[in-house]
């Protein structure tokens, strides 16, 4: 059964990127196949002239043809390129290894950078408990990349420091209940993903900011239209202070569309209604249309006056038409 498991089997691809983790999953692939096959990746492999005879010989030939066999299976074809003159299954994998970790600058270099993400990790507001510990655990895997061992306490203090403030209060009761020195990721992991649901979640945050946003706009499209009736209002007013000759009657608030200038029974927006189908009709108990506010209060307008002045302007339309 493990033979045929061992064949059918297939190694990790390596497409130029993230080395580190390729690097982790091939030396695991390589160990299964047998400890002699690992063996060669790290130990030079003496080849002799002739075909081995010898039983001990054999085998060393098997295992590094195995592990020469499964690094080239485990690469593409432009990165099977850059080590194809190699003869040996150590040569192959030390030249990927050099290639890509680099030498000791280099990977002191990349150590000290990932250090410095590691550092400046925070959960950030709109995200979620499982986002940001998929965040550290890739860092965390960088720097063991890089072969740098980091302890699980870190990690597990390194997490608690960067939670944003609606965890302070699980903060403290975890430090109170728990030894932060043997307490395991997985075990944090549940812990505050149960506190995240029951505390709402950030989708929860997400949906109430979206809803006031919407609500604000509504409200400033409200008061945009009001406004727009109470400055024709004004500007009507405005012309009956000065004493401007008026034809007709003056023109009331349209109850159909809520202008001004024109009668309901002549309203060009006659084809606007409600969802019942009636016509939509505005009234003075109205956010915005009450008279003594529209004409008394904002524009400082005497009612008294107004009807002095509108009914001279009555007798002066009737004695244009006499």
């Amino acid at each position: 059964m493990m033979r045929n498991h061992e064949a059918s089997g297939k190694p990790p691809l390596f497409d130029g990127t993230n080395f580190g983790f390729w690097k982790k999953r091939m030396t695991y692939y390589l160990m299964s196949l047998g400890p002699e096959v690992w063996h060669f990746c790290q130990t030079e492999y003496q080849a002799t002239s002739t075909l081995p005879t010898d039983q001990d010989e054999r085998r060393a030939y098997i295992a590094n043809a195995k592990a020469m066999n499964s690094i080239t299976s485990g690469i593409t074809d432009s990165e099977f390129t850059k080590i194809m003159h190699c003869n040996f299954a150590r040569e192959m994998w030390e030249k990927l290894v050099g290639l890509y970790d680099g030498d000791s600058k280099v990977k002191k270099a990349k150590l000290q950078t990932h250090r410095r993400q590691f550092e400046s990790l925070k959960m950030e507001d709109e995200e979620d408990i499982a986002a940001y510990l998929l965040r550290v655990a890739e860092v965390v895997n960088f720097l063991k990349g890089l072969d740098k061992k980091v302890e699980e306490s870190t990690i597990v203090q390194k997490v608690l420091r960067s939670l944003p403030d609606i965890f302070d209060s699980k903060i403290s009761a975890i430090e109170e209940s728990k030894d932060l020195d043997t307490l395991k990721m997985d075990e944090l992991h549940g812990i505050l993903t149960a506190y995240e649901m029951r505390k709402g979640g950030p989708s929860s945050k997400d949906a109430a900011f979206k809803a006031s946003k919407s609500k604000k706009g509504k409200e400033r499209n409200d008061c945009s239209n009001e406004s727009d009736v109470e400055s024709e209002l004004a500007q009507y007013v405005r012309k009956l202070k000065r004493g401007s000759k008026l034809k007709g009657k003056y023109p009331l608030i349209c109850f159909k569309c809520g202008k001004i200038s024109h009668y309901g029974a002549k309203c060009p927006h006659k084809h606007d209604s409600d969802d019942e189908g009636n016509p939509k009709r505005m009234t003075h108990k109205k956010k915005g249309f009450n008279k003594k506010n529209l004409l008394s209060k904002q524009y400082e307008f005497d009612e008294d006056e107004f009807m002095v002045i509108k009914k001279k302007s009555d007798k002066e339309s009737d004695h244009d038409e006499s």
